[in-house]
């Protein structure tokens, strides 16, 4: 598929504001993605999360898959973010380089295990922060190979 330059950069930051607000709206703010939120104070950001973060956690935590869309989502949409931000910037410009089926299915599965599988692995072992979460593997996979061949 053909995108255009705008096209792409809303490809690109669609998925991570959509990600961003599944974790302002059901995830706690102790969390490093708010205390880069520099405007916070400015309009008592804190009562409005808090909040929904209540509403969420009241009404939609309780269903299984709610609970995966939760947890799971917002990693696989920075995935696909990341990855289409990557073929666009990157491996686009390099046609000569990625010219055989061999070579673009080789960096099509690095760019998938740097992305998706690796920072899971490393949250097993303990060398990230976080839990190790198979359906945090597996939908962030998922994304970035949409993401490659979108």
């Amino acid at each position: 598929m053909r995108f255009g330059p705008k096209a792409k950069t809303l490809l690109v930051v669609i998925p991570l504001l959509i990600g961003f607000f599944i974790y302002f709206i059901c995830r706690p703010k102790v969390l490093l993605y708010y205390q880069l939120i520099p405007f916070k104070g400015l309009i008592n950001l804190d009562h409005i999360q808090q909040s929904l973060y209540g509403f969420c956690q009241d009404k939609m935590m309780s269903k299984p898959l709610l609970h995966v869309l939760v947890y799971s989502l917002p990693a696989a949409l920075y995935a696909f973010s990341l990855v289409y931000y990557l073929r666009v910037r990157y491996l686009q410009r390099n046609q000569n380089f990625l010219s055989s089926r061999s070579c673009r299915l080789c960096v099509s599965a690095a760019t998938i295990a740097l992305v998706a599988v690796i920072p899971e692995m490393m949250q097993l072992v303990k060398v990230l922060p976080g839990e190790y979460d198979s359906i945090d593997v597996l939908t962030a996979a998922l994304a970035s190979v949409v993401a490659l061949y979108l």
